[in-house]
Order: structure tokens, then sequence, then C-alpha cells
């Protein structure tokens, strides 16, 4: 299956919030003085390279998982916003922060929403549900048309 632009900034995307992640682990695991609280924390940014992987060759359930995993992260960083409500907890809201918690989800979801939308159009199908011809490739880059059975 052909790679959409989609697929492409989806990888790219999904690629540097998992990088993002291992540097948040590998903090953590300078921070704790052990390397046994890495492994946990890098379940994610691993879960999300994978992700990412499978988002770049096109897999359908991949953006599905990524929306869904992306919508979790948005409705936590909504919800440690109403927790930061509370006098004695105090949230500190960064443009890095910003970017990194809730621009890059919400840009990962439309992506993902994006892509099926265009793999579930209804005119592009009954199209070739009609009896049209699609292009097929042979040797040599050059295009003839196959009907459709």
């Amino acid at each position: 299956m052909r790679s959409s632009g989609r697929n492409d900034v989806g990888f790219v995307l999904l690629v540097l919030q998992a990088s993002a992640g291992v540097l948040g682990a590998l903090g953590l695991g300078v921070l704790m003085g052990s390397p046994l609280h890495v492994v946990p924390a890098l379940i994610g940014p691993v879960l999300q390279v994978v992700l990412a992987v499978h988002v770049a060759r096109g897999r359908r359930w991949a953006w599905a998982v990524v929306i869904a995993m992306e919508t979790v992260f948005v409705y936590a960083f909504a919800a440690n916003g109403v927790i930061g409500l509370v006098p004695q907890l105090q949230v500190t809201v960064t443009l890095t922060g910003l970017l990194m918690r809730l621009a890059l989800p919400v840009a990962l979801i439309l992506l993902g929403v994006l892509e099926f939308a265009r793999r579930s159009d209804p005119a592009g199908s009954a199209a070739v549900r009609a009896g049209s011809a699609r292009p097929h490739s042979v040797r040599g880059g050059r295009q003839r048309a196959e009907p459709v059975a």
C-alpha cells in the first residue's frame, strides 16, 4: 500500500513524542538513582515507536490505537489542569508542556481522523464498484488500465 503524506508526518510526530518520553525516562532514572525505574517508564516510548512504524506502513489499526492513545493524553492534560485548581496543588504549565502534551496529541488525532476519512471515501469506492478502470503499474513505470471485476 502506498504511504500518504499524513502517514509520514504521523511517523515523525510519534517518534518526536517517543524521544521526549525516552528523555523523561532517563531523567527519572538519574533522579531516582536506579535503572530499575527506567524500565517501566520506557514502555510508552517503545509502544509509540512500534506504532510509528506501523503508521508509516499505512496500517489502519495503528491509526486507531494512536487516536485512542492521544485522546487519553489530551484528557490527562485536562484532568491535570482541573486538579491544579485545588489551592494546595500546583500545576506548572510551560510552552514545552503545551506543545508536547496538548498540541502534539491534538495534531496526531487530527491526522488520524483525516486518514480514516480519506480511506473511507464513498465517492472513490463507488467509482470502482461501478466498473471503471483503475490504473495498474506495469514494468517500466508505464500505466495501463485494468477493469475491476
